[in-house]
């Protein structure tokens, strides 16, 4: 996949899952529904997630099984600043 259709995706995704939380009023996204929504398999989905958590866009909700992977994804909020 070349950079830009990667770039392009990402985009895609980011905005989406902003999108999603918008829309449920929620700062949180269950991972399969937002791959869904995309039309994007789900492990390709986790690893713009993943890149998104070194961002500091977000996390991934750690509980769950053991052993299982997220299926839940925090947004942070948007902190706006006032001055």
């Amino acid at each position: 996949m070349s950079g830009e259709k990667y770039a392009i995706e990402h985009k895609k995704i980011k905005d989406m899952a902003e999108r999603m939380c918008r829309e449920a009023k929620s700062t949180a996204l269950i991972i399969p529904a937002l791959a869904e929504e995309s039309g994007i398999d789900c492990r390709v989905v986790r690893n713009h997630l993943r890149i998104m958590e070194i961002d500091g866009v977000g996390h991934f909700h750690k509980r769950g099984k053991r052993g299982a992977l997220p299926m839940i994804f925090v947004l942070k909020k948007n902190e706006k600043k006032v001055e």
